[in-house]
Order: C-alpha cells, then structure tokens, then sequence
C-alpha cells in the first residue's frame, strides 16, 4: 500500500498500525521527503494547473510554453486560492504542529527512510523508487506536481508494489 496524506497525527498512526497488524501488513518505510521551507514555498506559489485537462504546471521548474495557457489543449491555467504564502504558512504551521511527531515516530521503529527532496525530480524519484520493494508506503505529494507525483505513482505500481493506495491530500489541509 501507499499512503499519502495520512496519518497526519500520531494517534492516527497508532491506529494504522492496529489495522496493519489486523491484516497481517505492517508498515514497512516511511518515506520523509526533506526541504528547505522556503523552497517549498516557492514550489507551492509556482504551481499552476488547467482548469480544464488539468495538466500541472510551475512557473520556475515546468513553465508553459506561453505565459498562463496549457500546452496540451490551449486552456486557461490556475492557481489554487491556497497557493499562497499566507496559507502555506498557516499548512506549514499545523504540519509541524500534527504531522511532524510522525517522522521520530517512525524514526524510532526504523521505518524512516529520508530522502533530500531539493534534488532534481528524476533524483527524487529514483531515490523513493530505491527504497520501495514490496513494501507498505506512506510518502507526501507536498514537493511535487500533481504529473510528477502521479509519475512516481506508476513507476512504484509498475516496478515495486503489488498494492498501492494514494490519498493525495497532504498539501490541502488549511
């Protein structure tokens, strides 16, 4: 299984563990994708999407062909009314509040593998790949695009897993 966006509290850990052992599948690896909070704002600020294909897209690191119009079908792109700094830091705030005891949470059962999330995309995703064999997953979208995290997805389902669950709900907790 992949879990992405859950669980955000340690109770919530507590009780995924219960099930996990219920089904005879405990956690295996918890991947913590590591990043300077201020490149991962600037990721969450650049991010656009398609209103109508939903293709993703980000200013720095995938721009557009031409300024604010999808390569793909010529619609208009977006950004989400969250995407800003204001509320990242409000998102950052209550992760490092709820969310953030799961990595020594994990750490201390040696589940935790860290991956450094400033690297190049393909970087990441070879290094998250590597540590993926047959295992129960639990990994953040927070540093990708939703294609490039949807990319790792497959290449996880393709290669290495048997089962994978994706909630893709991590970045939009306000």
């Amino acid at each position: 299984f992949l879990l992405d966006g859950f669980p955000r509290t340690v109770a919530q850990a507590d009780e995924l563990e219960k099930m996990a052992k219920e089904l005879n599948k405990p956690i295996d690896v918890v991947i913590n994708l590591v990043i300077d909070q201020k490149e991962l704002i600037d990721r969450v600020i650049g991010r656009r999407t398609c209103k109508v294909c939903g293709a993703s897209y980000h200013l720095k690191n995938n721009p557009p062909k031409k300024q604010g119009v999808c390569d793909l079908c010529g619609s208009e792109l977006y950004q989400r009314a969250d995407d800003n700094e204001q509320s990242i830091k409000v998102r950052l705030d209550t992760y490092d509040k709820q969310t953030s005891p799961l990595v020594h949470y994990y750490a201390e059962k040696g589940l935790v593998k860290d991956v450094n999330a400033m690297n190049d995309i393909d970087e990441i995703i070879d290094k998250v790949n590597n540590s993926l064999l047959n295992k129960i997953y639990i990994v953040s979208q927070t540093t990708f695009n939703s294609d490039k995290f949807d990319e790792l997805i497959s290449i996880i389902k393709n290669k290495t897993a048997k089962e994978v669950i994706v909630d893709k709900t991590i970045c939009d907790a306000t």
